[in-house]
């Protein structure tokens, strides 16, 4: 019984190192900083304008556009994915709520060549609606990348502890542990794998409607609004 109160207490040890190694560095009293240490400090600080760290973003952007056959404009779109670099996430069919035939594409490429994604589907339509949003993930992405990093140190220390176990129970103990270490250190990265990735890929939504053609009592309509506009508003 001593023996496993031995290796269960190194056991904690090895999950709470990492967790005590950066409070032990908060209460450690910095160096006094001396005229060449300030010197040194004032050439590594970034000029104004410039970022300590690239910032991560997932970028995202939505596209509407008239066609006159959104069928085959929808087949032009979902190739433009591995043309660029990228993958088709979804797509589908369906009609607006006036009946016109509706295509939406949803395209994941890199974030680098969005703006040239965005171009191409500019030319195949009449674009009626255009939208670009990014979200900064830079802290979640070197958060995750911090614990992933403490948890696989503590991971491999649990492995050495249980390489000395020389007991059934010993063994036991420190087996459960490691077990419980890798299923949290999976989750982790995965996680930071998904986050990575929305920042290298871009998602492009391409909603592509069927172009109005209008009859000749709708021509006629659209003319007598234009002059009972031009009445009221002349530019």
């Amino acid at each position: 019984m001593p023996r496993i109160a031995a290796v269960s207490a190194l056991t904690l040890v090895a999950l709470a190192a990492c967790s005590v190694a950066p409070a032990q560095r908060a209460r450690t009293s910095p160096a006094p900083v001396t005229e060449a240490r300030k010197a040194d400090v004032d050439r590594a600080a970034p000029a104004p304008g410039e970022s300590v760290l690239d910032r991560m973003l997932v970028r995202a952007a939505d596209m509407g556009v008239e066609v006159e056959k959104p069928d085959a404009t929808s087949e032009r779109v979902v190739a433009l994915a591995p043309a660029l670099g990228g993958y088709v996430e979804s797509s589908g069919a369906g009609r607006d709520p006036i009946g016109r035939d509706d295509r939406r594409v949803v395209l994941r490429i890199p974030s680098t060549v969005l703006d040239a994604a965005m171009d191409s589907v500019a030319r195949l339509g009449h674009v009626v609606s255009r939208s670009r949003s990014a979200e900064d993930v830079t802290d979640e992405v070197v958060d995750l990348d911090a614990r992933v990093t403490s948890l696989r140190a503590s991971r491999d220390r649990l492995r050495q502890l249980l390489d000395r176990a020389t007991s059934v129970s010993e063994v036991l103990t420190v087996e459960r542990e490691l077990a419980r270490a890798q299923a949290e250190l999976d989750s982790l990265e995965a996680r930071l794998t998904q986050a990575r990735g929305e920042v290298t890929l871009a998602r492009l939504t391409v909603s592509l409607k069927r172009k109005h053609v209008l009859g000749p009592l709708g021509l006629a309509l659209q003319g007598i609004g234009w002059v009972a506009a031009k009445l009221f508003i002349i530019r």
